[in-house]
């Protein structure tokens, strides 16, 4: 019995990192891998002025999430010079960022995410909190940020 726990504990805890790996190109989060440009934000139910200037980047890789503020941090990520990214599993109108291994960090955090004319729309609730229901979220509820982005690569 106990042996069977254990095995039980173990492919549990490495269920969702297989997970994330295993997707394919059928899948329907496939169109958000990429480098997206931050050109709107939503944050503290306020909409952010970036002054002309870049909001940041997403890059999605396959089963790897990075967010960076700058040019030299988007070469890093290009160069693989950033180490692993967040792992996340992608649903159709869901994400949940993983806690990276080997961290200190607990907890998913639950997005939710479409693309509309072009532009991928990015939701999460600061924190770990329950997943936001809809986009609108973010100008009425000071925990939820929203990011508007536009392919880059």
């Amino acid at each position: 019995m106990r042996f069977r726990l254990r095995t039980l504990l173990i492919v549990l805890a490495l269920l969702p990192p297989l997970l994330a790996i295993g997707q394919d190109k059928s899948d329907p989060g496939a169109a958000v891998i990429g480098e997206w440009e931050v050109v709107e934000m939503v944050y503290n139910a306020t909409v952010q002025d970036f002054g002309g200037e870049s909001g940041g980047w997403f890059i999605f890789e396959k089963a790897s999430f990075f967010r960076v503020f700058d040019v030299r941090g988007l070469n890093d990520v290009r160069r693989g010079k950033m180490g692993r990214g967040v792992p996340y599993i992608i649903r159709p109108k869901e994400i949940d960022f993983l806690p990276r291994p080997q961290t200190n960090e607990v907890g998913v955090e639950e997005a939710i995410w479409e693309i509309r004319d072009g532009k991928l729309r990015v939701a999460w609730r600061e924190g770990i909190g329950p997943r936001p229901t809809d986009f609108d979220d973010a100008y009425k509820d000071r925990r939820v940020t929203l990011f508007v982005l536009k392919k880059v690569k």
